[in-house]
Parts: structure tokens; C-alpha cells; sequence
């Protein structure tokens, strides 16, 4: 496997990484609180970090046009010399 060219745009400006990130967050939630409080409903995140990452999988397929490559995006010849000396 290789990463794709524009790998840090996608990072950045992808609404499917941020839903994913997302859901991370809400399972290690759910995996932490019980340690720390019986108060919320046990797997109300799981619910929530399920559902975050089936967003996230629509919005990996949903066109994001921040994401496109555009000739302007990418270096010069001089900028990219400049970069490598």
C-alpha cells in the first residue's frame, strides 16, 4: 500500500477522517466512563461512535470538492528546488 499524492489535504479537509476521528473519540469515551461514573446509560457511546463512523463512510464516498487537486496546489520547478536545497 502507498499513500495517495494529496494524503495531507485529505487528512486536513476530509469529513470522513473527521466522522472517524470522531467515533474514535466516542469509544474511548465509552470505554473510559464507567471507571469514572455510572450516570450515562452503558453503550450510549457506542451508539454514538457506530453511528459517527457510518457517517463517516457515507462522507468517504460523497463528493468533496476542497479534496480535488488543482494545478495550482502544486509547486513551481523553482518552488520545489527552493524546498530540496
Amino acid at each position: 500500500m502507498t499513500l495517495v499524492q494529496n494524503w495531507k489535504r485529505i487528512i486536513t479537509k476530509a469529513w470522513s477522517i473527521r466522522w472517524m476521528l470522531v467515533a474514535a473519540l466516542f469509544a474511548g469515551i465509552d470505554a473510559a466512563l464507567p471507571i469514572f461514573a455510572n450516570r450515562i446509560p452503558q453503550g450510549v457511546f457506542s451508539i454514538l461512535a457506530a453511528l459517527s463512523a457510518c457517517i463517516g463512510t457515507v462522507a468517504r464516498i460523497l463528493d468533496q470538492p476542497d479534496l480535488e487537486r488543482r494545478a495550482t496546489d502544486r509547486p513551481t520547478d523553482e518552488e520545489f528546488k527552493a524546498g530540496n536545497d
